[in-house]
């Protein structure tokens, strides 16, 4: 039989929910992207960033002083918006991220070589400004590195100290997400919201992140975990900003409260663009997007609500769901239909630009019949927030069928 003609066997009835930053009260990247590049830190012995104090920060190398590192971050900001011809303003944390993760793979690698003038750019300007620096000392590779640190201890802090309650999330648990049928969430937020919004919601079950409780109380990870472990799946593709590696046990701990006891590296989130698509290969990550697949594999509905579409993985997974499998539908949840689809189109990047080449269905209304069966996306005229109410609660409840 032709593969290409052969009717695949229809899973049981599940349903599947991503979410992006516009459901999380959290700060928003752009909000966040100065916060973070001008954060008030210093680095302890333990090689943590702390907040504030930085008059007690170490000076051993580059990597220690909080002024070299933010000018570090500043510098390819800057070069971004330049090479771009756009506005400082418009280059996010993610963006200068991306580039200081190539800078880091690069330092003492030399695989490629196309970043070895930029890194000379770079020493010159640091050596002219700072009189500590030193190239040949190997200062370049301690700030490469010390920069991904920066970027993710300053997030851990902004994320920790965010109050807001998470309204719109609680609701959206409350009126969709339990009455759903058997779903599963892909989360591409770090904060902890999510899983303390459904650890709330006894109805729904326990958020199943892949961590269980040891002896001693410490919870660890297992794939196993992940696929039997019952609950909700919740697939935080891009980590967490309570997942730390643990030296003793060689697995990744989920830290509920801070314990720089246990805490000997970074938490483990992955910031940037492109370089995202070589850390999905590596550590947990892997893991959890063969969940992910799993999980795409096992519906034939997704909600999505909260997501640019700018994340190149998730971009390919889900175009190629849509095209292996014609009765696939997704669901957008967006307050400006028009606005997403233009702005996802202009970027350079093909699996961004080509994602709703076909036009989506735009839902303007509760009342609105569901579009023809030719359309596989829609894109519902919403915020999150009111995603909640009865008349479109009800709706996105019967889009699962």
């Amino acid at each position: 039989m032709n593969v290409h003609t052969r009717k695949s066997r229809l899973p049981p009835k599940s349903s599947m929910f991503i979410f992006g930053s516009g459901t999380s009260p959290a700060p928003r990247v752009s909000e966040l992207t100065e916060r973070v590049l001008t954060a008030s830190m210093h680095k302890g012995s333990d090689g943590i960033f702390y907040r504030g104090n930085e008059g007690g920060r170490l000076k051993q190398e580059a990597g220690d002083d909080p002024t070299i590192i933010r000018y570090y971050l500043t510098s390819v900001r800057n070069d971004i918006a330049r090479y771009w011809g756009k506005d400082r303003s418009e280059i996010s944390y993610e963006d200068v991220a991306n580039i200081c993760v190539h800078l880091n793979k690069e330092t003492g690698s030399g695989r490629n070589a196309s970043l070895q003038p930029y890194q000379k750019i770079l020493s010159k300007r640091l050596s002219s400004k700072f009189p500590s620096f030193q190239e040949k000392r190997g200062d370049l590779g301690s700030l490469a590195w010390a920069a991904m640190d920066w970027i993710a201890w300053a997030i851990y802090h902004e994320f920790n100290d965010c109050s807001v309650e998470p309204t719109a999330l609680q609701r959206f648990a409350d009126s969709v997400i339990q009455h759903a049928p058997s779903p599963t969430i892909a989360t591409l937020n770090h904060d902890v919201y999510l899983e303390s919004v459904l650890e709330e919601e006894t109805k729904l079950g326990f958020p199943n992140l892949g961590f269980r409780k040891t002896g001693s109380g410490s919870e660890f990870f297992h794939p196993d975990f992940l696929r039997d472990g019952g609950g909700i799946p919740v697939l935080k593709l891009h980590g967490s900003v309570d997942w730390f590696w643990d030296l003793k046990s060689r697995n990744y701990q989920r830290l509920r409260r801070f314990d720089s006891l246990k805490i000997h590296t970074p938490p483990s989130i992955l910031a940037g663009t492109s370089s995202k698509l070589e850390d999905y290969n590596f550590s947990i990550f892997p893991w959890l997007w063969a969940g992910f697949q799993n999980a795409l594999h096992a519906t034939r509905r997704i909600v999505i609500s909260g997501y640019g579409f700018y994340d190149v993985g998730v971009n390919a997974r889900l175009s190629d769901w849509l095209r292996l499998y014609p009765s696939a539908k997704i669901l957008v949840v967006h307050p400006n239909p028009s606005e997403l689809v233009n702005r996802t189109r202009m970027a350079s990047v093909d699996a961004i630009s080509s994602f709703f080449r076909k036009e989506p269905a735009i839902i303007s209304s509760p009342s609105s019949r569901y579009p023809k069966s030719n359309y596989q996306t829609s894109i519902a005229r919403l915020s999150f927030e009111d995603a909640s109410n009865e008349a479109w609660r009800r709706w996105i409840l019967n889009f699962f069928g």
